[in-house]
């Protein structure tokens, strides 16, 4: 292929300066996912508990009250709304749960936002 055929088809964005590695890597690892951090998931239980009332251990643990368990999956959302490149399977492991619990929780969690509506019930 020639190098302006290249520039045409963007292969290349000059014929005398191609993509630098660094350029490159930057375009490989863009749309890779990552894990968050352990200290991003109790931050954000914790602003979440304290939003709910609901206490920040009970949501980082395994508690199965209804109150706790909603909290969890707003948590669970934030989260992966904070950064985009976060992966469920990386939450999961993150906070001690499978990933087809989060993956549940957050549809659970759009489900009941879904029913509320936009004005919160509100009309």
């Amino acid at each position: 292929m020639l190098i302006a055929d290249c520039i045409r088809l963007g292969r290349i964005h000059d014929a005398h300066a191609p993509i630098s590695m660094h350029e490159h890597q930057r375009k490989l690892w863009a749309n890779v996912k990552c894990r968050p951090t352990k200290r991003v998931w109790v931050n954000v239980a914790k602003e979440v508990a304290s939003e709910t009332g609901v206490c920040a251990e009970a949501i980082l643990q395994g508690n199965r009250n209804r109150k706790v368990v909603v909290a969890r999956w707003e948590a669970w959302r934030r989260v992966l709304d904070s950064n985009p490149r976060y992966s469920v399977l990386g939450l999961a492991r993150i906070a001690g749960f499978d990933h087809t619990a989060v993956l549940h929780g957050i549809k659970k969690l759009n489900a009941m936002r879904a029913a509320i509506g936009p004005n919160g019930g509100v009309q």
